[in-house]
């Protein structure tokens, strides 16, 4: 996926660390990418209603509920693209996210390159 492919393709993050958060959206938006942060599970349901985005980036140790419910939710009810990262990622971890919904799971910590290349590669998947 080339920067001018990127352009107009959004996405959330859902991150209780905000400048993680902030960080991985900073790199992915010098990628091409328009990218909103939110620091909660209520806030991504908020954003959606406002408005629609190709991919979710979902750290599932949210402060104010479990991040598989909100994947649980965000597969039914809306077309994202979801990708878990977590620094919790034994096999029943990926076991549950896979289970829930999640498109991707990803290991943290992880180099923002190899991120951003998962993040290509799913959206390509999903086109």
């Amino acid at each position: 996926m080339t920067q001018t492919e990127r352009k107009g393709k959004s996405i959330l993050i859902v991150d209780d660390d905000r400048d993680l958060a902030e960080g991985i959206a900073m790199y992915l938006e010098r990628e091409g990418y328009q990218v909103t942060t939110v620091t909660e599970a209520i806030s991504c349901y908020v954003a959606f209603h406002g408005a629609s985005y190709d991919l979710t980036l979902i750290d599932p140790s949210l402060s104010d509920q479990d991040g598989l419910v909100l994947v649980r939710y965000l597969r039914i009810n809306t077309r994202t693209a979801v990708m878990l990262f977590s620094a919790r990622a034994t096999i029943d971890d990926r076991r549950k996210a896979f289970g829930a919904g999640a498109h991707v799971f990803i290991p943290k910590p992880v180099a923002f390159g190899k991120r951003a290349r998962a993040i290509a590669d799913l959206l390509d998947s999903m086109a």
